[in-house]
C-alpha cells in the first residue's frame, strides 16, 4: 500500500508546475469554444428550420431598397427663404 502515497505526492508536485495551469486553462478554453460552436449550430439550425416552414422575409433590406422607400417632405421656396434670412 505504499504505492498510493507516492502517486499522491507526484500528482501534487505536478499540479504545482506553471505548465499544468496553462494546460488547464487551454483545455477549458477549447471546451468553451466547442460548447459555443455547438450552441451556435443548434440556434442556426432552429433559425433555418423556421425560415423553411414559413414565408420568411428578412428584416434588413439592402441600403438601396431602404433609400428608395424614404420620402422627403416637400420644401417650398418660402421655407428656404425664411431659413436663410
Amino acid at each position: 500500500m505504499t504505492f498510493l502515497p507516492i502517486v499522491e505526492q507526484e500528482l501534487r508536485v505536478a499540479a504545482r508546475q506553471p505548465s499544468t495551469s496553462l494546460l488547464r486553462f487551454l483545455v477549458a478554453l477549447v471546451g468553451v469554444i466547442l460548447w459555443l460552436g455547438q450552441f451556435a449550430q443548434v440556434e442556426l439550425r432552429r433559425h433555418f428550420r423556421a425560415i423553411a416552414r414559413s414565408d420568411y422575409t428578412p428584416r434588413f433590406r439592402g441600403p438601396s431598397e431602404e433609400r428608395s422607400r424614404i420620402t422627403l417632405p416637400a420644401i417650398s421656396d418660402a421655407t428656404l427663404r425664411r431659413d436663410t434670412a
